[in-house]
C-alpha cells in the first residue's frame, strides 16, 4: 500500500488531525496577537497534547486492523497500556504542578496589585 492511499483512504480525517494538530497549529503562535492571547495559547498547547494522543490511537488501532503486529497474542499490548497510565500519572503531576504554580503566581499578583 502506496502512503497516498493510506492519507486518502478511510483513515483520511485521522490523518488530517494528525497533520494539524502537532505541525500546523504550532506556526501560529508566530503571530505576536495570537501568541499574546493567554486562552489561545492554553488552546494550542491542548490540541497538540489531543493531536499526540490521537496519534497514538491511530497507530495503534490501524496496526490491529491491518494484522501489522508481528507476534499474535503476546503481552505487548498490556506492556503499551501499563505505559500509557504511568505516562498519563506523570503528565498529570506535571500539570497540576504548573497549575498550582500558575495560580499562586496570579494570588501574588493579586494581592500586590491590591495593596
Amino acid at each position: 500500500m502506496h502512503p497516498e492511499e493510506f492519507a486518502f483512504s478511510k483513515w483520511e480525517a485521522g490523518h488530517w488531525i494528525m497533520f494539524l494538530s502537532p505541525l500546523l497549529l504550532p506556526f501560529t503562535l508566530l503571530i505576536k496577537k495570537l501568541a499574546s492571547n493567554f486562552l489561545y495559547v492554553l488552546f494550542v498547547a491542548f490540541c497538540i497534547k489531543i493531536g499526540f494522543y490521537f496519534e497514538r490511537f491511530v497507530i495503534i488501532v490501524t496496526s490491529y486492523q491491518m494484522d501489522f503486529i508481528t507476534e499474535n497474542g503476546s503481552t505487548e499490548f498490556t506492556d503499551s497500556v501499563l505505559f500509557l497510565i504511568e505516562i498519563l500519572f506523570l503528565q498529570g503531576i506535571t500539570i497540576a504542578i504548573l497549575a498550582l504554580g500558575i495560580f499562586e503566581i496570579m494570588k501574588r499578583k493579586k494581592l500586590s496589585t491590591t495593596s
